[in-house]
């Protein structure tokens, strides 16, 4: 019986260089990609491996060169069903970093920020000035689309940069004050965890569905309570704050229990206010308590921000993506999520 090309399943690269389509003329030479989402903190990056046979890399009008603006996606031919037809997805937009050439490869890193905030150290003092409006003004130096979402006004006060890179600082000042940091698709976006929480999930998995799982239960790095203390030298006096994880929980406190396990540390705030910082620090520190990694067949419709619904007796539920990588040439996806624990959907409707 005849097999009918059409219907079988494939997939290929696409990459475009300076905004052309280059697929076709480097589809030869291609070997692998990894491309690699990060829900936070860290940029996300591609590695890009090719065949330079004949040192073809090396000519001028093939040189892929540095700090250029390279867009790797995927093509998929009846990905998801036999009538699917052909589908094309971006997955990534970088910069190109490192080139590492060989007599038999060419190996290409880029990542998603502009170059020139990698390792560019800075230092500037801000007398009195918001969260948003400082995302903004270093979103606008580097020429990125910013965006802001928290319903939260965040005023900082006194606040210095002392030789550290924009983007490191920036993560920072916004992690201490419960937002995330992403630099993707050339935009900076700051952005609170809980707004992410409280997605519909649109897409369930089976762990049947997995080619490959691992789900890790921790009660290290759990905590009771949190204790910050900061010496205020204007006011003379060492000042303290302590929150719960009953009190976030629940919004009760109970003063007469004890806490086995206790998170203490020295810091300062830098909208002045420790218990936020406190709080902040107690939900992002137990946050992840069951978390999940899994392998499976190429997935295009899947990213780090996500929530997603998982079928796995005990662990089901919904889950946050933090954590997507995608490989080819056989299109495979790895992802990592942690269990979504207490109801966001509802406390929202509160």
């Amino acid at each position: 019986m005849a097999i009918n090309n059409n219907l079988v399943r494939r997939s290929s690269p696409s990459i475009f260089y300076k905004e052309k389509d280059i697929t076709e003329m480097i589809k030869p030479y291609f070997k692998s990609f990894k491309v690699t989402d990060n829900l936070e903190g860290v940029f996300d990056e591609v590695n890009l491996q090719f065949d330079n046979k004949d040192d073809i890399f090396l000519r001028n009008n093939w040189a892929l060169e540095k700090k250029e603006k390279i867009k790797i996606g995927v093509r998929t031919l009846n990905w998801e069903n036999d009538f699917e037809g052909l589908i094309e997805k971006e997955i990534g937009s970088f910069y190109i970093d490192i080139r590492k050439f060989s007599k038999t490869s060419l190996t290409i890193k880029a990542i998603s920020a502009p170059l020139n905030a990698k390792n560019q150290k800075n230092s500037k003092i801000w007398n009195k000035i918001t969260l948003q409006r400082l995302g903004e003004e270093i979103a606008k130096k580097y020429k990125l689309e910013y965006f802001y979402k928290s319903n939260q006004e965040i005023l900082l006060t006194n606040i210095k940069q002392e030789d550290k890179t924009d983007f490191s600082f920036l993560n920072e000042i916004a992690s201490n004050e419960g937002l995330k940091l992403k630099v993707t698709h050339s935009k900076l976006v700051l952005f609170e965890e809980e707004i992410l929480l409280k997605q519909e999930a649109k897409k369930t998995f089976d762990i049947k569905y997995f080619t490959d799982y691992e789900i890790v239960d921790k009660t290290d790095e759990i905590y009771d309570a949190i204790e910050i203390t900061y010496f205020n030298s204007k006011k003379n006096k060492e000042e303290k704050a302590i929150i719960t994880k009953e009190e976030i929980e629940t919004g009760k406190t109970n003063k007469n229990k004890s806490y086995e396990k206790i998170y203490k540390l020295k810091k300062r705030a830098k909208s002045g206010d420790l218990k936020i910082l406190a709080k902040n620090i107690l939900k992002r520190e137990n946050r992840r308590e069951i978390e999940i990694e899994w392998k499976m067949i190429g997935m295009r419709e899947i990213f780090a921000g996500q929530v997603v619904n998982i079928i796995a007796g005990t662990f089901s539920g919904e889950y946050l993506i933090t954590y997507v990588e995608h490989t080819m040439p056989r299109f495979t996806t790895s992802v990592k999520a942690y269990k979504i624990i207490g109801d966001y959907k509802e406390e929202e409707n509160v």
